[in-house]
């Protein structure tokens, strides 16, 4: 798995190792979640994350929701849900309420 995250560094690309879930997640370049979302013109959002790669996905957004509770998040996520489907539901519930009201 270092030597795969190594050589993908090699070649310019933007690598993410999880060696918490024992993954690497791979991006052309230096491209994030963020700046593809403002390169769409998106400013205003919500995002929901659960790792390292989504610092700067939640960094920007307008309500940042943790999923699990990854230390790298403490200081972008304003809430944190449990990492099982039926919290995010609940959330995502919680927030389509709070924007219909």
């Amino acid at each position: 798995m270092h030597a795969l995250a190594a050589a993908g560094r090699e070649l310019g690309v933007t690598v993410n190792h999880h060696l918490d879930e024992g993954i690497i997640d791979f991006a052309p370049g230096s491209t994030t979640k963020w700046e593809a979302l403002r390169a769409a013109g998106i400013t205003r959002y919500i995002a929901f994350g659960n790792d390292l790669n989504d610092i700067e996905l939640l960094g920007n957004a307008t309500r940042a929701i943790r999923v699990g509770a990854h230390p790298s998040l403490d200081d972008v996520a304003h809430t944190t849900v449990g990492a099982d489907p039926e919290s995010v539901a609940r959330e995502i519930e919680g927030i389509a309420d709070s924007v219909l009201l």
